[in-house]
């Protein structure tokens, strides 16, 4: 494999690592005890990662098949290449491993509708604009930072809205409009507006900030 193709498989590991570092330093206050941590997602995280190719559905589906894709056709093992391709969706299950214990839920059934919802709601395509905006300086890096974890941690708020206002033996798709039905009027609101952001040709700071507050009023639901 060319020098290239390995610096960009390394390159997507470090970004995981980065972001899980970061994660884990804005969302443990106290002293962060390495072990216990480990301990605590270790087991969970490792039987969940195989299962990423078929808990991704739609648009997020067909972006890791693409990707995977085009890492073997630079001369990527399969196998390596669809790992390579998960890894930054394999970052959402520090979440979903969360969301499991405080919800008292097995952890496939909180990644099913977790990466329903995120399907749903195109995070995706947002996390795709927070990526795309400028970070010419410090703060405009941080600004882009900050949305992207509060895009992640307002997913995890809808999970586990969802999780709570419907039947554990339905599926996804099915637990959502369940939900949908039950906040039906402040969703219609919401989703005019997002669906607005995401189909735009201009996008900045203050138009995902005004996403993000939006997906945030839907909490309250």
């Amino acid at each position: 494999v060319p020098t290239d193709v390995q610096t960009t498989l390394y390159l997507e590991g470090r970004r995981l690592i980065d972001r899980c570092v970061r994660w884990l330093l804005q969302s443990r206050r106290a002293m962060l005890d390495v072990a216990g941590e480990i301990e605590h997602f270790g087991a969970e995280i490792a039987a969940l990662r195989p299962h990423i190719p078929n808990l991704l559905v739609g648009s997020e589906l067909e972006r890791l098949r693409h990707r995977a894709s085009e890492l073997e056709a630079k001369g990527v093992p399969a196998d390596l290449a669809m790992q390579t391709a998960a890894l930054l969706d394999g970052f959402s299950l520090l979440d979903v491993v969360e969301i499991a214990v405080s919800e008292k839920r097995p952890a496939l059934e909180v990644a099913s509708v977790y990466f329903a919802l995120s399907e749903h709601f195109e995070v995706d395509k947002l996390l795709s604009r927070i990526t795309a905006l400028p970070r010419a300086d410090r703060w405009s890096a941080l600004a882009r930072s900050s949305l992207r974890y509060d895009l992640y941690a307002a997913l995890a708020g809808l999970t586990s809205n969802v999780l709570r206002a419907s039947a554990p033996d339905d599926d996804p798709a099915k637990r959502i409009k369940q939900w949908e039905e039950q906040n039906a009027e402040g969703l219609s609101r919401a989703r005019g507006t997002l669906d607005e952001i995401v189909t735009s040709e201009k996008f900045d700071l203050a138009t995902m900030s005004v996403a993000l507050r939006t997906i945030r009023t839907l909490l309250r639901s």
